[in-house]
């Protein structure tokens, strides 16, 4: 809006006095106004074009509206304050023309001051809009699709750990709406254990300004639920305030007991069977060396490496079964530095480490395994009569690669690889299997591509830096 043209009048600014009302006059003086300043509404009877009102100290910016109202429904009134979406709309609610941050530039201000002279002097009957102006309806707009979008259970607490806010349209509990948890605290609703939790997280958000996060388990109608809450604080001029976001995790906590009952029992049938298959194996081997002291026979070298065979079989069974349990306590750990540990404990002989590889949490011991198994595989398919293959590591967007310069893997093949027992090879089938096993414990991806050379290529991603 052009200065020149904007209207100009007699205004009221209303305030506590102080800077701020003086550094608000100035401002308002800047854009041609006349500006007369008052303590409080009933101090101020002389006629004006419109009535700025400051909020805070003193002066209640929607009380201040509210009087205003009780005599003049048309009076143009523009409330300054340093507030949120929700006093803004407590003020439009109360009557105000307009509402206006205080944080905002001078030339905002006389544009809103300027369009509620204009609508004072258009005379049109309607005054004082009850609805609220276009950029108050727009982030209301956009605060209400948040809420609506969020599938948790936003809860907006006291620093006693009273209920003041519950947003949501869905059963809280045992409560049919959510407002009949308004005005109760945490030790009404939940029980002594869990209220404390959440209490002292209050009371620690509040205190430190920090996030907090916790997580509790709620028994109701026989059955457990496990929540995880996310706390933050809000300052207001009255009262801080703490906003929870609690967020359903049962199904995730159901999944993880599952998964530790299923690896547990994996770890019970893999030894059964390990015990199982290497007796019978240490009594054959046995009876080899007595049969090689009593005769000197080609075939008895076959018997050896059937039983080697068969020793590689039961380590990587027992292996696979392992390998599929949860990484739960990932520590950083160095990707060189593993590579060649990785290295010294398998037949590669090149092995090409690139820069920039990053640190990442991992479990150490699971993470080697699976360069040792990925070393293997390029040995087991890419050595030839003049040496073995160049094995190259380095890094990706979300993690990192392990290439080599051997046939590669036909493109129909490169999903069936990772699948036990699948070898065109002289090995046992398992390693790419336990490579994906370890992968997944850690909540990586792993995919099997073309390297550069047309070797075999493993990239892993999801992968999380330390």
């Amino acid at each position: 809006m052009d200065e020149r043209n904007t209207p100009t009048g007699r205004l009221r600014l209303v305030g506590s006095g102080g800077e701020a009302s003086e550094r608000t006059a100035g401002e308002l003086r800047t854009g041609g106004h006349e500006v007369r300043t008052a303590t409080g509404v009933e101090s101020a009877d002389d006629p004006v074009d419109c009535t700025v009102v400051l909020h805070g100290g003193d002066v209640d910016g929607v009380e201040a509206v509210r009087r205003i109202r009780e005599r003049d429904d048309d009076h143009p009134v523009v409330v300054v304050a340093d507030g949120d979406e929700r006093l803004a709309g407590e003020v439009v609610e109360a009557g105000a023309t307009a509402y206006f941050p205080a944080d905002s530039q001078r030339e905002t201000l006389l544009r809103r001051v300027a369009g509620a002279i204009e609508e004072g002097q258009a005379g049109d009957g309607t005054g004082a809009t009850t609805d609220p102006p276009a950029w108050v309806r727009d982030r209301l707009r956009t605060l209400e699709a948040v809420l609506d979008a969020i599938p948790d259970l936003v809860i907006v607490y006291d620093a006693d750990g009273e209920y003041r806010e519950v947003l949501t349209d869905q059963q809280v509990l045992t409560f049919r709406s959510p407002t009949e948890l308004v005005g109760r605290t945490v030790h009404e609703v939940l029980d002594a254990e869990t209220a404390d939790l959440i209490c002292d997280a209050i009371e620690r958000t509040l205190s430190t300004g920090d996030v907090e996060t916790v997580e509790y388990r709620v028994d109701l109608a026989g059955e457990s639920f496990w929540f995880e809450g996310l706390l933050s604080s809000i300052e207001r001029e009255a009262e801080d305030r703490v906003v929870f976001v609690a967020r359903d995790v049962t199904r995730r906590k159901r999944r993880e007991r599952d998964l530790r009952r299923q690896n547990q029992r994996l770890d019970e049938f893999a030894s059964v069977v390990s015990h199982d298959l290497r007796n019978p194996l240490q009594v054959a081997e046995g009876h080899l060396e007595l049969a090689r002291e009593e005769c000197d026979s080609e075939r008895l070298d076959d018997v050896e490496r059937a039983h080697d065979r068969m020793r590689q079989l039961i380590d990587d069974v027992l292996s696979l079964a392992r390998q599929g349990e949860t990484v739960d306590d990932p520590g950083p750990v160095s990707i060189p530095d593993v590579v060649a540990d990785a290295r010294a404990h398998s037949a590669v002989e090149d092995v090409v480490v690139a820069d920039g590889l990053p640190e990442v949490r991992a479990d150490a011991e699971r993470l080697t395994a699976l360069f040792e198994n990925l070393f293997r595989n390029s040995v087991e398919h890419g050595a030839t009569a003049d040496g073995g293959p160049t094995v190259r590591v380095g890094p990706i967007d979300g993690g990192f690669y392990v290439a080599d310069d051997g046939p590669g893997i036909p493109a129909d093949q490169r999903e069936a690889v990772f699948e036990p027992g699948n070898s065109e090879g002289e090995g046992t089938g398992f390693g790419l299997a336990i490579v994906r096993r370890i992968a997944e414990a850690h909540g990586w991806s792993v995919r099997a591509t073309e390297s550069e050379s047309g070797g075999a290529r493993f990239e892993f991603t999801g992968v999380e830096t330390a």
